[in-house]
């Protein structure tokens, strides 16, 4: 008896682990965080947006090909799986410049997500990575790349930016010259 007991129990333990590893493989807020820290005495990020970019690839959260480009952003939408924070990520934006196509661009990496609610947490970690946030968010440019935000209205969406701006304006903010 002890014998079945144990193997149902190691069953389900094994469900558990298998399911507790399968979120974790989802959430990309450790990848992202590590990549989009700012030095906020050099004004410098800890990765680049071409390592993340990379990663999601491999990981499976976006495809290789970016589902759609304007300017010096691409949009790859993700797998519908993908979280950052308990959040669910829409679109990955990579801002950055392969072409000339005119002033300015503001290289960087940006996740569209859905919210439900406050973004006060999502700001906070904003606020210490040297990131921004805009929301409500209409994601105009990113409902040709992700066509399910087309019936997503812009109070349920979020842009959490890492961009060269953001980086530039927190180091202004927290009182650090470049």
């Amino acid at each position: 008896m002890k014998t079945k007991t144990g193997a149902i129990v190691l069953a389900i333990c094994g469900l558990l682990w298998a399911e507790l590893t399968y979120a974790q493989s989802n959430d990309i807020t450790g990848l992202f965080n590590s990549s989009a820290q700012l030095d906020f005495k050099k004004g410098e990020r800890k990765g680049t947006a071409q390592h993340v970019i990379a990663k999601l690839k491999a990981m499976g959260h976006i495809s290789a090909e970016p589902a759609g480009r304007m300017d010096y952003m691409d949009y790859y939408a993700t797998n519908g799986k993908t979280t950052y924070s308990g959040l669910t990520v829409v679109v990955v934006e990579h801002e950055h410049m392969t072409d000339y196509a005119g002033c300015c661009v503001n290289p960087g990496l940006a996740l569209v997500v859905a919210v439900n609610g406050t973004t006060q947490s999502l700001r906070g970690i904003a606020s210490k990575l040297g990131c921004s946030v805009e929301s409500p968010y209409d994601a105009t440019e990113e409902k040709t790349a992700a066509p399910r935000l087309k019936r997503t209205p812009a109070r349920q969406l979020a842009r959490f930016r890492c961009q060269e701006m953001d980086a530039n304006q927190a180091v202004r903010d927290a009182g650090h010259s470049q």
